[in-house]
């Protein structure tokens, strides 16, 4: 995953945990956005004064996220864009690939345990990190035998 650019759009203590987490994998976190109305007892969860700088602070509408990832996308291309059910209509208006993570969860639905949290949940989230790019770089007609630098290790 290392040299990918994600963007987030989740709860609070989520984007904080998921941008260590991948961050540590070598991927580019693009925000973190925060799904809140208002700034209000979200600042106390920070854990550096240095991340103010860079976490923006959405309203849940989609026109405002999909203006936040246009904005991402003029420093390049977005590999991948994770948030929760009401996030999908504003990846589609960026066209940008969309993995659903987090409440509400109205799209995916596994058949088997497919935790998000802990040893077993950090494996299968990259797991499903890796599909979405797959089946992203599929789609676009990449599709050929070479192998993809990002998704090597």
């Amino acid at each position: 995953l290392t040299g990918r650019r994600i963007a987030l759009c989740l709860e609070p203590a989520l984007a904080e945990a998921l941008s260590g987490f991948l961050s540590s994998l070598g991927v580019e976190i693009l925000g973190p956005l925060y799904r809140c109305r208002t700034r209000a007892g979200v600042e106390a969860r920070l854990m550096a004064p240095e991340a103010r700088e860079s976490i923006r602070y959405v309203d849940p509408s989609a026109r405002s996220i999909a203006d936040c990832l246009d904005e991402a996308k003029r420093d390049g291309p977005i590999d991948l864009f994770i948030g929760s059910s009401w996030d999908r209509e504003s990846a589609a208006r960026a066209g940008v690939a969309f993995l659903e993570l987090g409440f509400p969860s109205l799209h995916y639905r596994p058949l088997t345990a497919a935790p998000f949290l802990g040893s077993k949940g950090a494996l299968c989230l990259v797991e499903r990190i890796v599909e979405q790019l797959l089946v992203q770089r599929f789609e676009r007609g990449l599709h050929d035998t070479s192998p993809d630098p990002g998704l090597e290790r």
